[in-house]
């Protein structure tokens, strides 16, 4: 990939501060009180020579049951997975760590319905999941703010939004939005909510094609559609609203593979792409500054975690990170976690 395509703005050759990876032992006594932590000190490559290339992993097994479906999230200073699904079925259990290495499961005093293929945001201090399977498709929308309590703002049935799995979420300018997804067929629509609880249909046919297992983000004060399983084929394409409503075609064709069970990430002033199956599965990672050209960070021999697919990432203490996710053949859950500087 050259480079030389991005605009002149866009070139911009980053020179990260050294980052650390904390890794200190011990459980948190609460998610609000995390444990102390050591400083190991990482060089980390300038951006677009190298970036996103080294991944380390801080544990091959973590307490968690390996999953697919699960979602990530960053809140109150703590990463977060949660739900999912596993050899035993689907699960509605969620776990902390400020470290990537100790793992402490909040009790659920108030838990929300099990259930994996969902999405999720952090969204008015407090961290939102809804739809997905349970194993039957649902469109409830729950909220917590300690990962025990959880509170329905919205019950199974009762959303303004159609019962889904595999769609996506994000928070943006000042609203929660639901995007895609599948119930018996690939969605288009867009949805969003000021509180959690009351939603609008912002389009019930969004120009970029219907899509589940997609990617979405917020980047460049802009919501962006990436990827997925369509119709009748996987898609590489990227797209962009600052509406919801009006989506503008970025690429039809980004320069990373059609896929699905995809991450999408913001880190560094760049989007990027990781992993996800399309022609095969990938452990391959991808960035961009305008959406529109893509480099590549990683290839299939240069990096060391494991391809994998439905998996779930999110960015802390500047590190991108990911957890877990699923293999076809031989079929494969994992619960290991690995970051990258």
């Amino acid at each position: 990939m050259n480079l030389s395509k991005l605009p002149h703005s866009a070139v911009l050759v980053l020179l990260f501060a050294l980052t650390s990876l904390p890794i200190a032992c011990g459980n948190n006594n609460s998610p609000s009180a995390p444990a102390p932590v050591t400083v190991i000190v990482n060089p980390t490559p300038v951006m677009g020579s190298g970036t996103g290339q080294n991944w380390y992993e801080t544990t091959a097994a973590a307490p968690w049951a390996a999953r697919q479906g699960d979602i990530s999230l960053t809140f109150n200073n703590l990463m977060w997975v949660i739900g999912g699904n596993y050899n035993a079925g689907v699960t509605n259990d969620a776990w902390y760590s400020s470290n990537g290495v100790s793992w402490t499961q909040a009790p659920q005093t108030s838990p929300y319905t099990a259930r994996a293929f969902f999405s999720g945001a952090v969204f008015n201090n407090a961290m939102w999941i809804m739809g997905g399977s349970s194993p039957s498709i649902n469109n409830d929308v729950w909220h917590s703010t300690d990962g025990s309590n959880w509170t329905q703002a919205v019950a199974s049935g009762s959303a303004t939004f159609s019962p889904r799995g595999n769609q996506t979420t994000v928070a943006y300018n000042g609203k929660l939005w639901v995007i895609g997804g599948y119930t018996t067929m690939p969605l288009t629509d867009v949805y969003s909510s000021t509180d959690g609880a009351n939603w609008t249909q912002v389009t019930a046919a969004a120009s970029f094609p219907a899509r589940y297992e997609h990617g979405s983000l917020v980047f460049n004060n802009a919501m962006w559609v990436i990827g997925g399983i369509g119709n009748s084929s996987t898609l590489n394409d990227v797209w962009t609203s600052t509406d919801g409503a009006h989506w503008t075609e970025v690429t039809a064709s980004a320069e990373f593979s059609p896929r699905y069970g995809l991450q999408t990430l913001v880190y560094n002033g760049a989007m990027w792409v990781i992993g996800g199956t399309g022609s095969s599965v990938f452990n391959d990672a991808w960035y961009s500054y305008d959406g529109n050209i893509w480099a590549q960070a990683t290839t299939s021999t240069g990096v060391e975690f494991t391809a994998r697919k439905f998996f779930s990432a999110t960015v802390f203490n500047d590190h991108m990170w990911i957890f877990g996710g699923f293999i076809q053949a031989p079929p494969t859950y994992y619960n290991d976690v690995w970051y990258s500087p």
